[in-house]
C-alpha cells in the first residue's frame, strides 16, 4: 500500500481565471493561489471559507485543482479522497474533472524518485528527480463526473474509482 505522511495541516488549492490578452497582445493566465492554514478559527469554520471561496471561483467559470488524498504519498498507490473537497462542485453545479498522475522512471515503472515523504523538502525532492534517469510524469485526463444529484461522499468514491482504475 501507499505510504501517508502529512507534511503540514494546510489545504493547498489552486485557481486559475479566464485566458486572456496581456499588454504585448500574447495570451496571459493570472494564477492566484488559496493556502487555508488553521489558525485560530476552528478546522470547520476553515473548511466552510476555503468550500465558499472554491465555489465563488468555480461559479465564475475558473477551474480549481485540488489534491483530495490530503497529503503526499511515496504514489505506489491512490490514498482515500476526503469527501469534503467535492462539496464545491456540487455547491457550484460543476463537473470534477480527475487527473491520474504517475511518475515512471526510463523502464516504464513506478519511479521512486518521485516520492515525496517523511521528513524529504521540497529541495530535496526536486534533487533526486533531477538526479533520476528520465523520470516521466503521465498525466492522463479522465472522463469529467457530473455533480448534479450526486452526495460529496458518492462523488468522492466515484472519482476514486475512476483514478484508482488500472490502465497498464
Amino acid at each position: 500500500g501507499s505510504k501517508r505522511i502529512t507534511k503540514r495541516r494546510s489545504l493547498l488549492v489552486k485557481c486559475h481565471g479566464a485566458a486572456s490578452s496581456g499588454p504585448s497582445g500574447r495570451c496571459q493566465v493570472t494564477w492566484s493561489s488559496l493556502c487555508a492554514r488553521p489558525s485560530t478559527n476552528s478546522m470547520f469554520s476553515l473548511a466552510a471559507e476555503v468550500r465558499d471561496r472554491l465555489v465563488g471561483s468555480l461559479s465564475c467559470g475558473r477551474s480549481v485543482r485540488v489534491f483530495p488524498e490530503g497529503t503526499t504519498s511515496d504514489g505506489r498507490g491512490v490514498l482515500p479522497f476526503r469527501a469534503a473537497l467535492f462539496q464545491a462542485a456540487i455547491d457550484a453545479g460543476r463537473a470534477v474533472k480527475p487527473v491520474r498522475l504517475r511518475y515512471v522512471d526510463h523502464r516504464g515503472e513506478h519511479a521512486d524518485a518521485a516520492a515525496y515523504i517523511d521528513d524529504t523538502t521540497f529541495w530535496q525532492s526536486v534533487c533526486m528527480l533531477a538526479r533520476a534517469p528520465r523520470t516521466v510524469a503521465r498525466v492522463e485526463l479522465l472522463p469529467a463526473l457530473p455533480s448534479h444529484g450526486m452526495t460529496r461522499q458518492d462523488l468522492a468514491q466515484l472519482t476514486h474509482a475512476q483514478v484508482s482504475a488500472r490502465t497498464d
